[in-house]
């Protein structure tokens, strides 16, 4: 009797600790994806803080070092750089300067800049030499609204010295030495709080990690976060004062200098910073988490081409607009489809666009996309068919009806800028195809679905089209339709 009830514990206790198991499993499926999340030790927040800074977020290809013992990189690509034209007025802030002012020469004598820096000790008299520039003795602190006494005698906050010398924008803002360098994170999170980054056009900072500590590093990956997320700037180089400290892990008594640019716009590719840790489990769970299902959000959806043969969804509001416009719905595939609209789509043309590598002779396409080109030539083939039948005042639709094809065709769109004429795009995705579970894949992935966003579209719809795993179950496949629309 005893053996018995003994083997009866152990079964129920097994039988517990399995449901206790698949709760917390279930649990956490439906959690939402927190990239902000607390880290379990200061090891695990340095590494998550070295991969935010060591993987960049735009491709600066025409920059030059500032200074010999500094590792700040001046970025001149056209339209987002700094111009070296003296005629063009150029203007600077620096936050404290160390004892090497080449960052402060080369910007006077190479790029004609005015300059102000805020120094909370006696200028060096080699500073007073470089023309264009004026020095103020200040202690630069944080706009914390819980500090009454920020805007005193010896300490200010950017935001009232922009205001005092008629400043509304910065070419340049480099943090590098304060009063209480244990601030600067501090400094820089009210910055963007208070939109003066939206004011600045390139941003160097400095952050001085001088002992492993979980809070400090968690409070300059939050600040970096919004930084890239909330004011819009993006990171091309990250120097630092040992080699070290960018190979192995985030070390005691390193100092790493930062240098960010604006957005340059959806356009230009951008990649998003890592997810936590950048392990291919936390990029899947951020991309998994954004394909979520979503109901279509619309006043009244019509299926298209018919409610038989029905592939996505147009709103009622887009298609009422093509009872007075022109209305074009680019259908890109491996083969040509042969569709029968229902009556609301009968003022719509069809273009096929297929592509070259599966043709089908025995129904040729309207247009066919070239094979064997580079990044560059695509695009601009890619631009030059589908410009022909777009223009603004119209109302334009893009159906990528193969999952194969999507990650093909939507970079080079993207980088075409089309998408800016696009009122509805639709496509069938399969996000984890093809990845080789590598997480830099998936972080494109997701960058360039974020991108999609940034031409003021919206995503509308999200359909599971296969079945949806736990994130510890990692696939090689999920495929989702996604469907964006234009902002009103």
């Amino acid at each position: 009797m005893g053996l018995f009830r003994r083997k009866k514990t152990v079964v129920s206790s097994l039988c517990l600790g399995i449901v206790v198991y698949l709760v917390i499993q279930v649990t956490y499926f439906q959690q939402e994806f927190s990239p902000l999340k607390v880290l379990a030790n200061a090891e695990s927040e340095a590494q998550r803080l070295l991969k935010f800074i060591t993987h960049y977020h735009y491709q600066c290809k025409d920059a030059i070092y500032l200074g010999n013992y500094t590792a700040w990189k001046i970025c001149m690509d056209p339209d987002v750089g700094i111009s070296t034209d003296p005629y063009i007025s150029k203007l600077s802030y620096s936050l404290g300067v160390d004892e090497e002012l080449g960052f402060e020469e080369i910007l006077a004598r190479n790029f004609s800049f005015q300059q102000f820096v805020f120094l909370f000790k006696p200028a060096s008299p080699l500073l007073k030499k470089i023309n264009g520039t004026r020095s103020f003795k200040t202690i630069i602190v944080p706009n914390d609204p819980a500090d009454f006494g920020r805007n005193s005698y010896d300490t200010q906050t950017l935001n009232n010295i922009m205001v005092n010398l008629k400043h509304d924008h910065l070419d340049i803002l480099k943090i590098e030495s304060l009063f209480d360098m244990s601030e600067s994170h501090e400094l820089l999170y009210y910055l963007v709080k208070d939109k003066i980054l939206s004011k600045i056009k390139q941003l160097h900072i400095l952050i001085d990690i001088d002992k492993i500590d979980d809070d400090y590093l968690y409070h300059w990956y939050r600040t970096l976060y919004i930084v890239f997320y909330e004011a819009g700037l993006r990171l091309y180089h990250t120097g630092a004062s040992d080699s070290l400290c960018l190979q192995v892990t985030m070390m005691e008594s390193c100092r790493y200098y930062l240098s960010w640019i604006r957005n340059p716009g959806p356009t230009v590719p951008i990649m998003y910073p890592p997810s936590i840790d950048g392990s291919y489990e936390f990029e899947e769970e951020r991309l998994l988490d954004y394909v979520e299902e979503k109901q279509q959000q619309c006043d009244e959806a019509y299926p298209f081409p018919n409610p038989q043969d029905s592939i996505f969804h147009v709103c009622g509001s887009l298609l009422r607009k093509t009872s007075h416009k022109i209305c074009n719905i680019h259908i890109f595939s491996l083969t040509p489809h042969n569709l029968y609209p229902s009556q609301e789509f009968g003022k719509c043309k069809i273009h096929n666009i297929i592509d070259l590598n599966t043709p089908s002779s025995s129904q040729p396409a309207e247009f066919l996309l070239p094979k064997h080109l580079s990044k560059d030539k695509n695009q601009s083939a890619m631009k030059e068919i589908i410009s022909r039948n777009i223009k603004p005042d119209e109302v334009n639709i893009f159906y990528i009806s193969n999952s194969d094809l999507f990650w093909t065709v939507l970079s080079p769109i993207l980088d075409s800028g089309l998408l800016q004429m696009i009122d509805h795009v639709s496509a069938n995705v399969d996000v984890l195809k093809s990845s080789n579970f590598n997480p830099v894949t998936l972080r494109q992935r997701f960058s360039e679905l974020q991108r999609l966003e940034a031409f003021n579209l919206s995503l509308n719809e999200v359909t599971s089209l296969t079945e949806r795993k736990l994130y510890y179950q990692s696939s090689d496949s999920y495929r989702v339709l996604l469907s964006y629309y234009k902002k009103e």
